[in-house]
Parts: C-alpha cells; sequence; structure tokens
C-alpha cells in the first residue's frame, strides 16, 4: 500500500488571503486554519457531535467544513461508517502535518506580535547609580521600536523607596543596590520582603572613600575604619541605605564617626569633597565620574552591587517588561549576570 504522503502534494507552500481568511496554498489545494482546527477537534472528542458542541457550531456546519476539507485533498479523513468516529489512514498522516501547521502558525503569530505591541515601562533606578550604562540599555531598547510607540520612564528614589514602589506596582522593576558586608554579615535588602521577586546581579563594584587631591589620604593606596573616623564626613543621609551600613561598620569597630553633613544628594557631597569640607563615600563606579578626585580603598570593604529585582511574572513570556529585562542581562553580560531566587 501507498503511504499517503506519496499520494497527495505538499500542503505548506506560501500563506495567502482568501475570502477575508488567512489560507495555506499548496499545489492548487485551498484550505484554512479553521478547517484544521475542527479536524483536530473531531481527532480529540472522537465525535463530531462533541466537537461541534466545543466549538459552538451545528454538526451540519461541522460535516461542512470537514467535507469541503476533504474535497480539497481527495481523500477521506474520518471513517464515518462507524458508531464511533475513527481516522483513515490518510486521516492519521494528515493529523501530524495538521498538528504541525497550527503550531507553526501560532509560533508565527507570536513572533509577528513582538513587532505590533507598543506601550509604556516605568522603571525605578536607585539615585546614586552610574548613569552610563543604564543609559545605554534604555537607547538600545527604545533603537528596537523604530516608529516611536514604546516609552520608558525613569523614577530615581533610594532602594528601600524603589521596593516599595515595586510592591504597590507603581513600576514595572527596580535597578536597586545592594550592600554588603563580609563583617557585619548583613545585606541592606534583607529587610526586605523579594518574595515573588527575580533578582539578577548585573554589576559588583566596592565602596571607596572620596577625597580631594590635597587630602594627605590621596596618597595612600587603602584606608581602615579607624583612620575614617578622625575625619570629618559628608555622606549620603538616613533615606539611603548606604547610611545605616557605614554607621554599623564604624559600630562594629566601637568607633564614633564624625558624620558632619547629610544629604541624598551625589553632586552636592561631591563639591563639599571639593572643597576640603570632608570624605565622603561611594561606588567605584560613581567616584570615577569625577576626575577631580581621588577614590582610595577602604578595608574591610562594603560591597555594592547593582541588582535588577522584577516580578516573576514580568521576568518571563513576551510582555514588553519581560524583553526589557532581557535586553538588559544581554546588555550587561550573561557572564556577569548571576540570576537569584528568593
Amino acid at each position: 500500500m501507498r503511504r499517503f504522503r506519496n499520494t497527495i502534494p505538499k500542503l505548506i507552500i506560501i500563506m495567502k488571503k482568501w475570502n477575508n481568511q488567512t489560507e495555506w496554498v499548496a499545489a492548487g489545494v485551498y484550505m484554512n486554519f479553521f478547517q484544521l482546527e475542527c479536524f483536530r477537534m473531531i481527532e480529540k472528542k472522537k465525535s463530531f457531535t462533541a466537537a461541534a458542541d466545543e466549538l459552538s457550531l451545528s454538526q451540519s456546519a461541522l460535516s461542512k467544513q470537514i467535507s469541503r476539507l476533504e474535497d480539497e485533498l481527495g481523500v477521506r479523513l474520518f471513517d464515518r461508517s462507524r458508531r464511533n468516529v475513527k481516522m483513515t489512514l490518510a486521516g492519521q498522516e494528515f493529523s501530524a502535518h495538521a498538528q504541525k501547521l497550527c503550531e507553526d502558525y501560532e509560533k508565527m503569530q507570536q513572533a509577528i506580535r513582538w513587532y505590533r505591541e507598543n506601550g509604556r515601562i516605568v522603571i525605578g533606578v536607585v539615585e546614586s547609580i552610574g548613569s552610563s550604562d543604564l543609559s545605554e540599555t534604555i537607547g538600545s531598547f527604545l533603537n528596537l521600536f523604530p516608529r516611536g510607540d514604546v516609552d520608558v520612564e525613569v523614577r530615581k528614589a533610594t532602594t528601600w523607596q524603589l521596593l516599595d514602589l515595586l510592591k504597590d506596582g507603581q513600576i514595572d522593576m527596580a535597578f536597586v543596590a545592594r550592600i554588603e558586608s563580609a563583617v557585619l554579615g548583613t545585606s541592606n535588602l534583607d529587610r526586605c520582603d523579594l518574595r515573588g521577586n527575580e533578582r539578577y546581579t548585573l554589576r559588583k563594584d566596592v565602596y571607596r572613600a572620596v577625597v580631594n587631591p590635597d587630602h594627605p589620604f590621596a596618597r595612600q593606596e587603602s584606608l581602615t575604619w579607624e583612620q575614617l573616623a578622625g575625619e570629618k564626613l559628608v555622606i549620603l543621609d538616613k533615606a539611603n541605605s548606604l547610611n545605616a551600613m557605614i554607621r554599623s561598620m564604624f559600630a562594629s569597630r566601637n568607633l564614633e564617626p564624625d558624620i558632619v553633613f547629610e544629604c541624598g544628594d551625589v553632586s552636592t557631597l561631591m563639591s563639599m569633597v571639593k572643597a576640603g569640607f570632608g570624605i565622603s563615600m561611594f561606588s567605584t563606579q560613581v567616584a570615577a565620574s569625577r576626575g577631580d578626585l581621588v577614590s582610595v580603598e577602604v578595608r574591610p570593604a562594603l560591597t555594592r552591587d547593582l541588582v535588577l529585582v522584577v516580578p516573576k511574572e514580568s521576568a518571563k513570556g513576551r510582555s514588553l517588561a519581560s524583553r526589557f529585562v532581557r535586553h538588559t542581562l544581554e546588555h550587561f553580560g550573561s557572564a556577569e549576570t548571576e540570576r537569584e531566587k528568593k
């Protein structure tokens, strides 16, 4: 017996619009996806009556769809002489092709939908982050939508404030700073409930003392917390989690820091250091933004990781937010990206 594949032409050649329906054109055979859906439902239910009910059709309407499909193919797909509908050998062969056609069509729809979508993403960014990497990430993402139908809004706040905004659904994701001390064994994120979120470590950094070039510390390779305790300090205020971590490091050594000024603005603190009013602390990347100041290693170190926090449902799938997450991970490089779950 000749196999079915040798008795009919190949099914997929091109796609064509026909009577307002997307249909496959193959060697003179026209079929639409609704006919394939009808075929697959009958195969699943093994009954024309049950399949018609599932598709909200009359049994006669369903039979007409299958008859047209069989007439176009030139073979019978179902044996209707039995009480329970059974596929013919031709129907069995056709079933595999029909399934692949439907799966490929769905994949195509999903892929094309990517280019049709427009929308808005709201991202939260910790105020002390270095802006260059993130600006490049956002810019290159927007270039993927040349029609300009995608907007990215950036909201700046402290790490704790951003995580509250994320919890309340006011932002889609948050770029935050995770500050850790091996000595203390704690992190500024310990107080935050991050269940239901994915965390991606994008970049690792350390905090350094930032001093005026004329300060004696500017000529040292490293400093201790004991040395810093004897200097006037100008640091980020208590709204920033770095403030608490700095105070904890001094307290763990029974030291009383001389903190003479606090504020939430990085530029203001940098200007005070430049004017010789005190010493501050910033991550290596932020400190490097001021070429007129000197940054010095502090031991033991406070580490600072740039972490992307995003709800699990937004981290996957084909939403605009999930695409931005994947784009961000690609931009920062998989070798430097560590995925964490909690």
